[in-house]
């Protein structure tokens, strides 16, 4: 980040070095969350992987599309891990791969029953290609953030398969990243 004055994000917006860094921030401490690893199999089955030790490359986490949109250099992506506090990650001697201090566990996959909300009557609307939410996850983090750190939002879709179609079920669930209140 030192370095460099500013990245490109999705090639049509520009952003400082300081807002990289708290977008990429952000994006480890999703991706390394105990929310995340129980939803997201591919970077569950690395952290639970023996051999890994819990470890993730940084070439592969720099495959990720929320990742590359926002930087495409290692540096900076093992700068930004340094910076996550929850949950608080570490690198490897050499700066190329990504772990948590606290080891993500087989375990902890069905601790997320005393933190989750399961919502109901989320708006949508039509379109040609199917319904969709009238509300970005974002929103709903938004909106329930006022009531503790939401660490994932799943809005959920069915797929129609004689329409080749998704739809917008009107439902979906919050997790927050800890059963105490407050942000």
């Amino acid at each position: 980040f030192k370095s460099i004055a500013l990245l490109y994000f999705n090639s049509n917006t520009t952003m400082t070095a300081d807002d990289a860094k708290s977008r990429m921030t952000e994006r480890l401490e999703f991706f390394f969350s105990d929310a995340n690893l129980r939803m997201d199999k591919f970077l569950r089955n690395i952290v639970l992987d023996e051999g890994s030790e819990g470890f993730v490359e940084i070439d592969t986490l720099l495959k990720f599309n929320t990742i590359k949109n926002i930087s495409t250099d290692a540096a900076v992506v093992a700068e930004a891990a340094e910076l996550v506090e929850s949950p608080k990650l570490k690198l490897n001697e050499a700066k190329t791969a990504i772990a948590r201090v606290e080891k993500f566990t087989s375990d902890m996959l069905k601790d997320n029953i005393k933190v989750s909300l399961r919502v109901g009557n989320f708006p949508t609307v039509e379109k040609d290609d199917g319904s969709h939410y009238v509300n970005t996850r974002e929103e709903v983090a938004e909106l329930f953030g006022k009531f503790g750190k939401v660490a994932l939002v799943r809005l959920l879709t069915s797929f129609n398969r004689a329409e080749r179609k998704k739809f917008a079920v009107g439902k979906g669930f919050v997790e927050f990243a800890s059963s105490e209140g407050g942000s």
